[in-house]
């Protein structure tokens, strides 16, 4: 973790914390999250395009799981407040297996998945500066349908 930037490993404290929290309620242990720099620069490409073409899709990138999100004004938008975003979706997940209609909490069990072991996150202005897109990749990616992320 030496090479993150503070906020960076704010955000990687942020998921692993998630993920030991779960596997203690649960009792299903799952590894801690490393930072990916490959996921990363991934990231940084689709935040990048994103940003330019003011859309907010997933990249489709195969077998990877993605995390989007957009925060204003961009000038105090942060990778932790992202990352809280897609960790307050936990109130909406109970243990479930994953079915066709997960945008409720889907952010949240890609972060707790149990075969998810890296992440990589970046971020990019809009061209007008008002918003910050946040992408954040994982692999092996999560969310699969008919499984529980405990």
């Amino acid at each position: 973790m030496s090479d993150l930037n503070p906020h960076q490993a704010s955000a990687l404290q942020m998921h692993n914390d998630a993920r030991r929290a779960i596997s203690a309620q649960t009792g299903h242990s799952r590894p801690d999250l490393s930072w990916d720099h490959g996921l990363e620069a991934s990231a940084q490409r689709w935040a990048d395009h994103l940003a330019q073409t003011e859309s907010f899709d997933h990249s489709g990138t195969p077998n990877v799981g993605e995390n989007l999100y957009v925060l204003f004004p961009a000038n105090i938008a942060t990778v932790m407040a992202a990352t809280q975003g897609w960790l307050d979706e936990a109130q909406f997940y109970h243990g479930q297996p994953i079915d066709g209609d997960f945008a409720q909490y889907g952010h949240y069990t890609q972060i707790i998945w149990p075969a998810t072991t890296l992440v990589g996150i970046a971020a990019a202005n809009t061209a007008n500066g008002d918003r910050r897109i946040y992408v954040a990749q994982y692999s092996a990616e999560g969310n699969v349908a008919g499984v529980s992320a405990y």
